[in-house]
């Protein structure tokens, strides 16, 4: 765990705008940005919890992710990311939202979207009640976005088995469940994986 100066370090770097070069044009500034997964926070066992980098960003150079499966049942499965505004703005109308068909287990779907209150991006579902993603099942609307999309972000282990191996520009995002991954991944249960299937 980074002490409080060692945050400030890494925030200093991030506030930092790189100057990149393309070519044919002058340079540009570049910004960068901190994901942070503060999924123990409130589980924090040596005394008082050290400050969130979000907590101590002046910039908004912070994506802040955290979840209730700890706190209150992991059942419940339940997370959410803050994201500095300027990125909300600039990539909403480039975002699309994807939810399960049908009620599968408690896979978030369309009337759950709507209760949340997420009215300002476009909310789709699959069309189909499968654990995961069947591109076999999933409706004409659902498949026409993936493939016009020039990035999926994929939550949940089911989404990486029936999508992995795809040519879909996906990152996967998912909690290592079952025995089968983890001898894959030669990793812990539960242990949390990145996937990039964008290269």
């Amino acid at each position: 765990t980074a002490s409080v100066k060692k945050r400030c370090e890494y925030l200093a770097w991030a506030e930092k705008e790189r100057f990149s070069q393309t070519a044919g044009s002058e340079n540009y500034k570049k910004k960068r940005y901190i994901v942070e997964d503060d999924f123990d926070s409130e589980f924090f066992m040596p005394g008082k919890p050290i400050e969130t980098l979000y907590s101590l960003d002046t910039n908004q150079s912070v994506i802040y992710i955290n979840t209730f499966s700890k706190s209150l049942s992991p059942s419940i499965r339940m997370g959410y990311m803050i994201i500095p505004e300027h990125l909300l703005e600039r990539y909403k109308e480039k975002t699309t939202l994807a939810v399960r068909g049908f009620e599968v287990l408690n896979d978030a779907t369309i009337s759950d979207a709507a209760a949340s209150g997420i009215d300002f991006l476009p909310v789709i579902d699959t069309g189909d009640a499968t654990p995961g993603v069947s591109l076999r099942y999933s409706s004409r609307k659902f498949i026409d976005a993936l493939g016009g999309a020039d990035l999926i972000v994929a939550k949940g282990q089911g989404n990486y088995e029936t999508l992995e191996g795809s040519d879909l520009p996906i990152v996967f995002l998912f909690r290592v469940k079952c025995p089968v991954l983890r001898r894959h991944f030669n990793c812990r249960f539960g242990e949390y994986m990145v996937i990039n299937q964008l290269d």
